[in-house]
């Protein structure tokens, strides 16, 4: 290519050609731009493949009458799914109450269980609000309520049955496929009615689709890795390392999740407390008048906290600053830092931070997110401590893992995404699926928010950690060729850390359990230990947020027991 031609073209012909079957996907599922069904239509296969195995199993085992034997199947893992107790580790095993069974069809069996462990957060991250509000109720959180896992158990029933009835139309085709294709039928009518299929958008379209992305997707990593993207760097945000100045103050501010000591759980007490140690003049108890952010004269806000559990001897705070203009104000309010002899915690205490906004375009918010996406493994591994790497933390997730656990081969086509949003709606859709819980948020009106922090009490390292975020943003903002800033992370590492800190008291969970969250590859399976720790935080969830007075939690799995009941009525 010469000098001229390269100086016309402005993205390479794969991302063209993956712009193109985008518009064609678009153009299929109706004309609207929706990234979530694209995520539901990219994700649902490996979701169903279990229930693929399990008839290909049957037809493999037995070949004669091999539909009553798959009958009978159906009705054993009825009959155990009845008898399942979540609120018993040893009883949280549906494989456990099915007598005839060799290691392949328990493979299999945990594998569906996976799936009905990932189902609801499935729906939670793709369907519609309103079909997800259909099935699974007013828990618009993404933390599981209790007995999620048995809503999730209840629809694989429900699917299993479903494949049981149709089960002689199967024979003599493909079963594997036919399984698939009534799964994925099914499921959409259940949990996902406005992504049913009609007119051209219908499975076999739609597999074919999705299979013209995967094969772009790898062609762009491929061509991504060897340098074949090096003439474009605003597409694919390469870092041309060119000195950048950092250290710019931009409006920001922190909201710190920890303990106090339980005497200060009346909130009251603990504010004038804090106004007599640190001199401050104003705390607030409310956040409802979003203003009292800007009182200069104040601290910031002080609330319970709807995330946090619970402790013994503790009462469970949230502390979020005011909008902090300067290094004067960013000292001022990190005082709280020193309120006690120690600072208290969990590895669910988070530490969040908003920067702000303006001088923000499109662009500018297009930028931000491919720099964040570029470099997010090495950020969270720099500042974050290990249990929250990996997309482990259900409460910030990668976004450059949206389509699988390879962020660094799905980038380049991430890209590509990132460019066809046209708006900041369809860009909040494509990064976060329209939720906060991720790395980085955007979906605040006037700051974007960095979740992937744990909390932590030495003021050095969290000043740290502010500034090299608030640096990311100028950086993107201005567009500078050096995306982050190094030295100051290589000073500040969570290693270095650890050996400083000596404040932070990190309060073990008697519930805690660490799981990959947002695969939904019912393949890596999850065990008994996660399903019950899991339940046992979400009643913990439930009734801290009980106590907030911001939700009341029901059960939805009992909602849909009731609604099945009618329906058979």
């Amino acid at each position: 290519m010469s000098n001229n031609q390269r100086k016309t073209v402005k993205e390479p012909e794969s991302a063209t050609s993956a712009k193109q079957a985008f518009a064609k996907y678009f153009e299929t599922t109706g004309g609207k731009k929706d990234f979530k069904q694209f995520y539901y239509d990219w994700h649902i296969d490996a979701m169903i493949e279990p229930f693929a195995e399990l008839t290909s199993y049957f037809e493999r085992k037995y070949p004669i009458n091999t539909a009553e034997h798959f009958d009978d199947f159906v009705k054993e893992y009825t009959q155990s799914v009845s008898n399942y107790n979540i609120d018993c580790e040893r009883f949280c095993s549906v494989k456990n109450g099915i007598i005839n069974k060799d290691s392949e069809l328990s493979d299999i069996i945990d594998k569906i269980e996976t799936f009905s462990f990932e189902l609801r957060q499935f729906a939670y991250s793709f369907a519609t609000e309103n079909d997800y509000r259909a099935e699974f109720g007013n828990w618009i959180y993404k933390p599981n309520y209790p007995y999620a896992h048995l809503h999730g158990l209840a629809l694989s029933v429900d699917v299993l049955n479903m494949l049981s009835e149709n089960y002689h139309h199967f024979e003599d085709k493909d079963m594997a496929e036919e399984t698939r294709r009534a799964t994925d039928s099914f499921l959409r009518l259940k949990i996902a009615p406005e992504y049913r299929y009609k007119d051209n958008y219908n499975y076999t379209n739609r597999r074919q689709m999705i299979k013209n992305f995967i094969a772009l997707r790898n062609q762009m990593a491929r061509e991504y890795k060897t340098g074949q993207y090096k003439d474009f760097g605003e597409m694919f945000q390469i870092e041309t390392r060119k000195r950048t100045k950092f250290g710019t103050y931009r409006p920001n501010g922190f909201e710190l999740e920890f303990y106090v000591p339980e005497e200060f759980g009346n909130y009251s007490k603990l504010i004038e407390y804090l106004k007599e140690k640190h001199n401050w003049q104003r705390v607030y108890t409310t956040n409802k008048d979003p203003s009292v952010y800007n009182d200069g004269a104040a601290a910031g806000v002080i609330e319970r906290d709807e995330s946090l559990a619970a402790m013994a001897g503790l009462a469970p705070v949230e502390y979020a600053s005011r909008i902090m203009k300067s290094k004067e104000d960013e000292i001022e309010c990190l005082k709280i830092m020193d309120s006690f002899d120690k600072g208290y915690a969990n590895v669910h205490c988070s530490l969040h931070q908003h920067v702000s906004t303006d001088g923000f375009d499109l662009d500018t918010y297009k930028r931000l997110v491919k720099r964040m996406m570029l470099h997010e493994a090495d950020i969270v591994n720099n500042f974050a401590a290990p249990e929250r790497r990996n997309n482990n933390l259900l409460y910030a997730t990668y976004i450059s893992r949206n389509l699988s656990s390879n962020g660094t081969r799905d980038y380049p086509f991430l890209c590509v995404m990132v460019d066809m949003c046209e708006n900041l709606d369809e860009l909040r859709d494509m990064v976060g699926f329209g939720h906060k819980y991720k790395t980085l948020n955007i979906m605040p009106n006037k700051t974007v928010e960095f979740r992937y922090m744990n909390a932590n009490f030495n003021p050095r390292y969290v000043a740290a950690f502010l500034q090299f975020n608030r640096d990311l943003v100028n950086s993107a903002v201005n567009n500078d060729g050096t995306h982050i800033n190094r030295p100051l992370a290589n000073k500040f590492n969570w290693m270095q850390n650890q050996l400083e800190d000596s404040k932070t008291v990190l309060r073990p969970l008697s519930y805690y359990y660490q799981k990959p969250y947002d695969q939904f590859r019912p393949e890596k399976k999850v065990n008994a230990h996660i399903i019950y720790e899991e339940n046992v935080y979400a009643r913990h969830i439930a009734e801290a947020m009980s106590h907030t007075g911001k939700f009341g939690y029901y059960n939805s799995w009992f909602n849909k027991r009731v609604r099945d009941a009618r329906r058979s009525a």
